[in-house]
């Protein structure tokens, strides 16, 4: 009964008519097996699709420390390199 109202639904939204008999959904073989293998391959596809959204995350926040971690060892750098002072050149004099 729910799956013909889920039909009728259907029906009304696409304009295509469907028409199921309680014989055609009776006469299927396997029982729940096949409801099971589906099952297990919809968890996997979602947990597939879950580890691609954290993977993404992870990169992220490595590629955020990564340019924090640059920008402060060019400060670094920069401030080492103020300290040192070019040595000049003394002249000879002549006598």
């Amino acid at each position: 009964m729910i799956l013909m109202q889920h039909f009728k639904l259907l029906e009304k939204k696409s304009g295509v008519r469907l028409e199921i008999r309680s014989s055609q959904i009776k006469d299927k073989k396997g029982r729940f097996l096949p409801l099971i293998f589906a099952g297990i391959s919809a968890a996997s596809a979602l947990v597939g699709g879950v580890t691609s959204i954290v993977n993404t995350v992870n990169d992220y926040k490595h590629k955020k420390a990564m340019e924090k971690e640059t920008i402060r060892h060019n400060k670094e750098m920069e401030n080492k390199g103020s300290g040192l002072k070019k040595k000049k050149k003394q002249k000879k004099s002549k006598k």
